[in-house]
């Protein structure tokens, strides 16, 4: 009997291998690796466990040389607020914004089909409020994958967007997903002003945009656990407005504060 206990013990342990379930702040987060994604060296689904009706869905990437762990501070408490994340690693973590923007594709794209086939996702996630999120070289990626996608693509957020002239940016004028560009000041010499402001200047008029510079910040801040708190909250008040449907004055406030930041106009 002993034995038999052992064995189904054993056997329960090789079943969760490849799905987590990890508590975060008195919710669950279960996770899964993925495999299979074009232009990805790895990739983690990070979702609620216990999921009521349909939910939004991201795609998340950190940047150059980044892997996984990078963007888990952001990846897991999204998914515990309610939004189904697929995080990726590029194939070439040393490679151009449009292997990033490839590899958001992709993802993208293995999103919907999760969205259908998934054992528990399937049936649960909302096509109609899709994000790609990434920082760095994988923010510039996410906004030129998004550009690219068209209406499939609610939201897009590029956390300190790299663009680096590595792909067209007269591409962003396609976008037709609200558009939130978080970016640093002076002291970021990677994203620099100059760099995300022609990214901001390039998408089109007609769709709600927010351009965010925190002037003391600098490009690091997104991966080295400085400020990344006042970062999740802006962030999570821009999904809250446009994959929540939940536009509150308080996410308006937090959206549109001016202490220590250039903002840019951002409503229809």
């Amino acid at each position: 009997m002993k034995k038999q206990v052992v064995v189904c013990i054993a056997l329960i342990a090789v079943m969760l291998m490849g799905i987590g379930f990890e508590r975060e702040a008195g919710a669950v987060v279960c996770t899964e690796n993925v495999r299979g994604i074009g232009m990805t060296a790895a990739a983690k689904l990070y979702y609620p466990c216990n999921i009521s009706g349909q939910i939004p869905a991201s795609t998340m990437s950190s940047g150059w040389t980044a892997g996984l762990a990078a963007i888990e501070w952001l990846s897991r408490p999204m998914a515990n607020s309610g939004v189904v994340v697929l995080a990726f690693t590029p194939l070439n973590r040393f490679g151009l914004v449009t292997e990033w923007q490839a590899a958001h594709t992709n993802t993208f794209n293995r999103l919907k089909q999760i969205a259908s086939s998934h054992p528990k996702l399937g049936g649960k996630i909302d096509l109609s409020r899709m994000q790609i999120a990434g920082y760095s070289k994988g923010g510039g990626g996410s906004l030129a994958a998004a550009a690219n996608l068209g209406s499939q693509v609610a939201s897009v957020v590029g956390m300190a967007p790299y663009w680096g002239y590595e792909y067209n940016i007269t591409a962003l004028r396609r976008m037709q997903a609200a558009t939130f560009i978080q970016c640093a000041g002076i002291m970021d010499t990677l994203a620099r002003p100059l760099m995300t402001e022609q990214e901001y200047g390039t998408l089109p008029n007609g769709i709600p945009k927010l351009y965010k510079r925190r002037t003391a910040y600098n490009h690091l801040d997104w991966a080295m656990g400085i400020n990344q708190g006042t970062i999740k909250r802006e962030i999570f008040a821009w999904m809250d407005y446009y994959i929540r449907g939940n536009q509150t004055a308080a996410n308006d406030q937090i959206l549109n504060s001016r202490l220590g930041v250039e903002s840019f106009h951002r409503r229809k």
